[in-house]
């Protein structure tokens, strides 16, 4: 059943509608007359209830108020009912978790883990800033944008489809191992260190806008905060100033804060980037690099003269017999192998995997040459494994008479293949923390 305003009431709340449309002034009176009428067809026309408190407002002034008159006449033709029957049970803003708010500043919007938020466009600032503002109709703003973004998203609260939408598939409830999947997946995308970059990165986007820039904003939606073209010329301008930070450092935080909204699945201006959304902020980047002071580092590279200084200060004992062995080994691979830190030492735990085992390293006595099989490596992004060819100089820093020495004292140890190639005296795995200290 469904209540409407019957038709004599309609026809004559509309001419009065059509009348004030086109009149240049009224009296008081007659505006209240007006407001009288449309406060009585708000009962059955919901969407007029916003725009009453306006015209209110209006009595109480001299305005224009010809827009408003066309909004209610279209509500009265296209929104005139109201149902007396309502479902049994509806579905409560914070079960669908479907938010939206408005200020000044800008809106934003709030569902089920994604999120918006925007500073008002230009036609809207004007709007904005003026005395007489509307908030109804700066609120309505963010609930259009949420509709176009989620309208598909949103479940169906219509008793013969709300069981549907909220409940998963039984694979997918049950089979819960597909999230530690998925993220096992997000993990493995970037290296380690990159990932820690990443982490420092996007907690320091944070603190800059929560001590910094976000006081005078809105609260953030969810656990991310917003990301726009300007705030995050503000962040680059607070590295630049303030911290003192590298041009490569900022850059790759930047990374790291598109790489964070990425895994949530939220768009952000980053994805925008083709469009020119980050063009002011590229043109920044590029002030910062040329103002950037070039740094001088202070440590010399490691020559051969300059190697065969080290394997023959160590072959003298410096860190004991074995230990001075294995920094042989690796300083000798490193060179002639033009390796990585990363590349033959392990993170923080040996993964057999990954990292050098003593069945890595194969000898050819007959072509003077050994292979080591890089299982793992930064140019080697599917883990295909590469072979790196070490050929024999037959010198104090020969690579491969100090490797099949390595190997054979390893494997007299009693390790096996898959047991790590380089160790410390106490057997443990030698780390990138170990090795640089």
């Amino acid at each position: 059943m469904t209540a409407r305003l019957p038709r004599d009431k309609l026809s004559r709340i509309s001419t009065m509608i059509q009348d004030f449309s086109h009149k240049r002034k009224c009296t008081k009176q007659q505006l209240l007359s007006l407001i009288g009428h449309l406060s009585y067809a708000c009962k059955v026309v919901v969407p007029g209830r916003s725009f009453v408190s306006y015209l209110i407002d209006l009595s109480k002034s001299v305005k224009n108020c010809i827009t408003d008159m066309n909004m209610w006449h279209t509500f009265l033709h296209k929104w005139n009912g109201v149902s007396f029957f309502h479902e049994s049970s509806s579905t409560p803003a914070p079960d669908m978790r479907l938010y939206t708010d408005a200020s000044t500043l800008g809106f934003g919007g709030y569902f089920n883990g994604s999120w918006f938020s925007a500073p008002w466009p230009v036609n809207m600032q004007r709007l904005c800033r003026s005395s007489s503002r509307s908030m109804a109709l700066l609120e309505l703003y963010p609930i259009v944008v949420a509709a176009v973004l989620w309208d598909r998203s949103v479940p169906d609260t219509s008793p013969q489809s709300r069981s549907s939408s909220y409940t998963m598939p039984t694979p997918v409830t049950t089979d819960m191992g597909l999230a530690e999947h998925l993220n096992t997946l997000w993990e493995a995308s970037v290296g380690t260190r990159t990932r820690t970059t990443y982490a420092t990165g996007f907690q320091s986007y944070i603190s800059v806008l929560r001590y910094s820039l976000y006081t005078t904003l809105t609260q953030p939606f969810g656990n991310l905060p917003p990301v726009n073209s300007a705030l995050l010329e503000q962040y680059v301008a607070y590295c630049f100033g303030e911290a003192k930070l590298q041009y490569s450092t900022v850059k790759s935080y930047l990374a790291g804060i598109r790489f964070t909204y990425l895994k949530a699945g939220i768009q952000t201006v980053f994805d925008l980037v083709s469009c020119g959304a980050l063009n002011q902020l590229q043109t920044l980047l590029h002030g910062y690099k040329r103002l950037q002071k070039p740094s001088i580092s202070t440590r010399l590279p490691i020559t051969y003269d300059v190697l065969t200084k080290i394997v023959l200060k160590l072959r003298e004992g410096v860190l004991g017999p074995f230990n001075d062995l294995v920094m042989v080994v690796m300083s000798t691979t490193a060179f002639f192998g033009f390796l990585r830190c990363a590349e033959f030492t392990c993170s923080r735990e040996f993964d057999a995997s990954t990292n050098v085992s003593v069945s890595d390293v194969t000898m050819d006595h007959i072509q003077g040459k050994c292979t080591l099989t890089l299982k793992a490596s930064k140019t080697d992004v599917f883990r295909q494994g590469v072979n790196i060819s070490l050929f024999a100089n037959y010198t104090a820093i020969c690579p491969c008479i100090n490797l099949n020495r390595l190997k054979q004292v390893r494997l007299s140890q009693g390790a096996s293949n898959s047991d790590p190639l380089f160790v410390d005296c106490v057997g443990k795995a030698i780390t990138r923390t170990v090795l640089l200290q």
